[in-house]
């Protein structure tokens, strides 16, 4: 397994090969799901951290990463509804309006709450 991420102190393509297995057992997406699994428990590396993963295009891989990432089904259906509110807003005038007008008065009601303080000041709300 190899990962890639971008250096922010060199600002460069970095890649690292942190995984390289046999496998033991018959290849199948479960037996890949729980190597992936232990191997980024090796590494202290979540999920929610990996942004991209790419396979070749045999069957058991693809399943073991779509079955392992499945739980991303929630995240797709927010960000289907966030598509159909930005719809509404962008096909209707009055409710942009509307909105606009919230936001205004939100920002301009945290604008007035928010202090400038030194660390040796206490905040007083």
């Amino acid at each position: 397994m190899t990962t890639h991420y971008l250096s922010l102190s060199k600002l460069q393509l970095e890649s690292v090969t942190f995984g390289v297995l046999e496998l033991q057992k018959h290849h199948s997406s479960d037996n890949i799901i729980g190597w992936f699994n232990n191997l980024l428990n090796t590494w202290g590396i979540e999920k929610r951290q990996i942004f991209l993963v790419v396979t070749d295009n045999v069957a058991n891989i693809k399943n073991a990463v779509y079955n392992f990432f499945n739980d991303t089904n929630d995240i797709a259906n927010i960000i289907n509804k966030i598509k159909l509110l930005v719809t509404f807003f962008k096909q209707s005038v009055s409710a942009t309006d509307e909105l606009n007008k919230t936001f205004k008065l939100k920002l301009k009601l945290l604008l007035t709450e928010l202090k400038l303080v030194t660390d040796s000041q206490q905040i007083d709300r």
